[in-house]
């Protein structure tokens, strides 16, 4: 009876079909919002940069903001017409190819886009996200290469055009690479503005390569100088390195021109002497030969090797022998006055050199993997009554050397002593010379 007046009442069964759609359609809505809510916020505890997610099936749900912040486009509808090709491969793709190209298994490849003419590199790779066995879906996002190349280019556009050579790295230290700008690129001749953190090892002077690994393999915040081999020479570099969340910050930069007064130069010796005759009539002078680095065939074509091997032996020179207050001058490249304030000192150095055992004349040191045997002239010379003035005192320290560089003189060294008169002029003649020059025991004097 309840049938029969049911089926006679088309109200009554286009109202239960109505409300049956109507419960159909809330279940779908519920599932879509669910199903896809659920797979879109798994992927956030991944710390990834998604770009689009996918239904199970790999059909293109929607791109995110991530995607057009990337792309520098609009998320309007009409995006795609702000792209004006798409490259995978060197080939070319429509929007629609590019989108079912999302759906190919193990995903990763690169896209180049090219925006309204800006070409925009990015490294996409796709993800399951299932739960049990059972896929819900697939994101696909940038990988970590992605994110460093957007980060290169980035750090790249801010130092290129800087002045001061240098190179910036920030990330994961692995199979990192140091941005160079375009200053230090050409000082090291390197074809690209990148440089594998581990290749610039190459480029180290050797005799800094234990100082370089040290701070390289090292896991703590660092401050390490060296010098790299560039178009210019050896030059001085300092590297820092500090460690933050994981990740890592090296700065590499040239460093300004070392203010150590290591020597003085060749136009201060004048004034140097007046002032040594000024402050103290009684101190001694050194000229100092390398006469065998003159030919060397390690140096003689390096002269960026010539200058820091001679420097480290001058510093040797000072640490070894000298004190704070005496004073060294390059007068070339191969020559150098050595003014001694201390008389004692001055007789303790002399007094080795007539021994033969002093570094002044000769010297061995392994540099830059090169054995280098260091076999100099030496002239001395005293100040005394005899010797007015600077211009007397500079002559008498050429008049020494000479000597010492005399072919048929049989010592290396030469100690100056004037006899009756001091010296006008310089007279290079072996006899005029030896005529001037006392290498008896009695130029040891005594500190009165």
């Amino acid at each position: 009876m309840f049938l029969e007046s049911f089926l006679n009442n088309p109200y009554l069964i286009g109202a239960i079909v109505l409300f049956a759609l109507a419960i159909v359609v809330v279940i779908l809505l519920v599932y879509k919002v669910s199903h896809n809510s659920y797979f879109k916020n798994i992927p956030s505890s991944f710390g990834l940069n998604i770009y689009a997610y996918l239904d199970k099936k790999g059909n293109l749900i929607n791109f995110t903001s991530k995607f057009y912040e990337r792309l520098n486009i609009s998320s309007t509808k009409e995006w795609a017409d702000e792209v004006s090709s798409i490259t995978i491969d060197n080939k070319q793709l429509s929007l629609k190819e590019f989108i079912d190209y999302l759906k190919k298994d193990n995903l990763s490849t690169n896209v180049d886009f090219d925006c309204d003419g800006v070409k925009v590199s990015i490294s996409l790779e796709k993800k399951a996200i299932e739960d049990e066995d059972k896929i819900y879906g697939y994101v696909v996002f940038g990988n970590t290469k992605q994110n460093d190349d957007s980060k290169i280019d980035s750090i790249y556009d801010t130092i290129k055009d800087v002045y001061m050579p240098m190179a910036i790295y920030s990330g994961d230290l692995n199979n990192a690479k140091l941005i160079l700008n375009e200053s230090l690129r050409l000082k090291l001749g390197n074809q690209s503005p990148y440089l594998k953190y581990s290749d610039l090892k190459d480029y180290v002077f050797e005799e800094d390569l234990d100082n370089f690994t040290n701070a390289i393999s090292s896991n703590e915040n660092k401050i390490a100088t060296f010098r790299l081999k560039t178009n210019m020479g050896l030059e001085m570099f300092e590297m820092a390195k500090k460690y933050h969340d994981g990740k890592v910050t090296v700065v590499l930069s040239l460093l300004q021109k070392n203010t150590e007064k290591l020597y003085k130069k060749s136009e201060d010796l004048v004034q140097e002497i007046k002032d040594a005759i000024f402050e103290n009539s009684d101190f001694g002078g050194v000229m100092l030969s390398l006469s065998s680095l003159i030919n060397d065939e390690q140096t003689k074509n390096e002269s960026s090797f010539l200058k820091e091997l001679v420097n480290k032996y001058i510093r040797t020179i000072r640490k070894e022998l000298l004190e704070e207050k005496d004073v060294i001058i390059k007068v070339n490249d191969y020559e150098f006055v050595i003014l001694v304030k201390d008389i004692n000192n001055f007789n303790n150095i002399i007094s080795n050199v007539y021994n033969g055992v002093s570094i002044l004349l000769y010297y061995h040191m392994d540099f830059g993997n090169k054995d280098i045997e260091i076999k100099n002239k030496v002239g001395l010379v005293y100040s005394s009554e005899m010797i007015k003035d600077e211009k007397d005192f500079i002559n008498a320290l050429n008049v020494s050397l000479a000597l010492a560089n005399e072919e048929g003189y049989e010592k290396d060294y030469s100690i100056y002593s004037p006899k009756k008169e001091s010296v006008e002029t310089v007279d290079y003649s072996f006899e005029k010379i030896k005529s001037l020059v006392d290498l008896d025991n009695s130029f040891l004097k005594d500190d009165d």
